[in-house]
């Protein structure tokens, strides 16, 4: 599990206003279902280590399942581990509310509740042995940095295993410290590892913070990689990428585990 730094400073709570004469534009197109794929590839963004091993473990990290490279450019490549590695790892999705206490709302809907899942969603970096660094398949880019708006659009990946078919789909909105988080989960699963796509946006204003998340199908299992401690490419200051790392990974915690 990935430690982040908190955003100081306080935040108040956020308003949202809907203008309800003004229609919404149309969202992006994702695929139907999501590509099944057996190898991820990818490049690690401002790489220096030199060549290591890309590591996927188990949840607890105590267990390797798949093992892959990274070179000295920083080009990864990693093929899936089978059905029978990840056999005993895998966990169902059951319909459930989220009402956890933990400020959340929302529930998580599997067409099949037996179906058994996996996901990866961050490889260790391996050199001797040693785990030097976490590699999160995540880019940020910054699309607003005005004197009262600062916005960080997010592309990100997760691969995951589904033991037979299944539609996975839900909303999750949770109150954070200065703001709120939302994520919406819809995802067509086949049989064997699927690309998932993870996009959102961070936005801060002079009084509100707000973060979204969508995680849906993918066509393909390629993506831009990062280290986690590499937080330094702002101009806004690594605080605010801090943040968005931050409630990005607490996304993805509620919608892993709301079912569960």
């Amino acid at each position: 599990m990935t430690n982040f730094s908190k955003l100081t400073g306080g935040l108040a709570l956020l308003s949202l206003t809907l203008a309800a004469c003004n229609p919404m534009p149309a969202g992006p197109s994702y695929p139907a279902k999501a590509a099944t794929v057996t190898t991820v590839t990818g490049s690690v963004s401002s790489w220096s280590r030199g060549a290591a091993t890309a590591r996927l473990t188990d949840d607890t990290g105590a267990t390797t399942l798949a093992s892959g490279s990274v070179n000295a450019a920083g080009q990864l490549t990693l093929t899936l581990p089978s059905g029978a590695t990840v056999a005993p790892y895998l966990s169902a999705y059951t319909s459930a509310d989220l009402s956890d206490g933990s400020g959340c709302t929302g529930s998580v809907t599997a067409s099949d509740q037996q179906a058994g899942i996996f996901e990866m969603t961050s490889l260790d970096a391996v050199q001797n042995s040693v785990k030097v660094s976490e590699l999160d398949p995540t880019t940020y880019s910054v699309v607003d940095n005005s004197d009262t708006r600062f916005e960080i659009s997010i592309n990100g990946r997760a691969w995951y295993y589904a033991d037979r078919p299944v539609k996975l789909s839900g909303n999750v909105n949770c109150a954070v410290t200065g703001g709120a988080l939302s994520a919406k989960l819809d995802v067509n699963l086949s049989p064997g590892w699927n690309a998932v796509g993870v996009t959102g946006s961070y936005v801060v204003t002079r009084d509100a913070e707000s973060f979204s998340l969508n995680i849906h199908n993918e066509n393909d299992g390629q993506s831009a990689w990062m280290e986690d401690t590499n937080f330094s490419m702002m101009s806004q200051g690594a605080s605010t990428r801090t943040r968005a790392a931050e409630l990005y990974a607490l996304a993805l915690d509620r919608v892993e585990n709301v079912g569960r």
